[in-house]
């Protein structure tokens, strides 16, 4: 998520600024010394972040990314207006804040999240702000790490995933912010990574780099799409919108939470199994029981 910082954030993060973990020539990684674990997990995860981001968009991070971690969740609210954000970043000054409480500080979760935040860097560095609908910022970012990244609540989103054909938000009120809160700001995510994997699904990654290389030469997004994509975005999202009403919600969903599913069957067996012995178990005690 781009977010304006607080003055209160901003004043949390210049005093971290001489709170540096780990660091290297290519990024630099702050907080409090108790989270030096999480930053050293971090650390050696960049590298295959960078070129997970390298092979999406098909562009280097230049610049030295910064990041923040924390622990306080009620801080991260009171700076970010918000509960159900747990990163942000800030291109201006090509920074990441996260919050690595508790199960966030899980080494998956937080490389999906910090892959989703420095992608949201690398599109800034490469595109104007004015040219770049927020879609595509978010859609994009969540296709590359897999996750919705920042926001805590991807179960909802997932169950809204499957009734985007009778409520998708148009892409044009997309464009330039997303609704505030609630089920809006769910939808609009949904939405967004929902559109951007179907034209990778269609054209692949070489057209959906097309359209960014296009934003970056300056095009707005129309123009982009209509010559890197031979359609239009209104096309374009219509024909999405006609492989959601014939059922590959479904299937992308199920492609998408494919793991998810499997190890949740995989506990169920299990638990199954650990059932049939306890009963096992009960009916040979009063089997000796009687015996006896």
């Amino acid at each position: 998520m781009i977010l304006v910082v607080a003055l209160l954030g901003l004043g949390w993060l210049q005093s971290a600024r001489g709170a540096a973990l780990v660091q290297t020539a290519d990024i630099e990684i702050m907080g409090a010394p108790s989270l030096r674990r999480e930053a050293e997990t971090l650390l050696v995860v960049f590298p295959e972040i960078r070129e997970d981001l390298h092979r999406a968009t098909g562009w280097e991070l230049r610049s030295r990314p910064r990041v923040y971690l924390t622990s306080d969740p009620k801080l991260f609210e009171r700076m970010t207006g918000s509960r159900f954000i747990s990163a942000f970043a800030v291109p201006a000054d090509f920074l990441v804040a996260m919050l690595v409480d508790g199960p966030r500080s899980n080494p998956a979760l937080m490389r999906g999240i910090l892959t989703h935040e420095l992608c949201h860097l690398l599109l800034h560095e490469n595109v104007e702000d004015a040219l770049l609908p927020k879609w595509l910022d978010e859609g994009l970012c969540q296709w590359v790490s897999g996750s919705l990244g920042e926001m805590l609540s991807g179960a909802a989103v997932n169950r809204i995933d499957l009734d985007l054909a009778g409520r998708a938000i148009p892409l044009r009120e997309l464009s330039a912010r997303f609704p505030p809160d609630g089920d809006g700001l769910l939808l609009a995510y949904a939405v967004s990574r929902s559109f951007v994997e179907y034209l990778v699904g269609r054209f692949g990654v070489e057209g959906l780099h097309g359209v960014l290389y296009r934003l970056k030469d300056g095009s707005p997004v129309e123009e982009s799409v209509l010559l890197s994509l031979d359609s239009s975005l209104e096309h374009l999202e219509e024909e999405w919108l006609e492989t959601l009403r014939g059922g590959a919600a479904w299937l992308s969903w199920l492609s998408r939470h494919f793991y998810d599913l499997l190890f949740f069957t995989m506990a169920l067996l299990a638990a199954a199994a650990a059932m049939r012995l306890v009963v096992r178990s009960v009916k040979g005690g009063k089997i000796r029981f009687r015996e006896r």
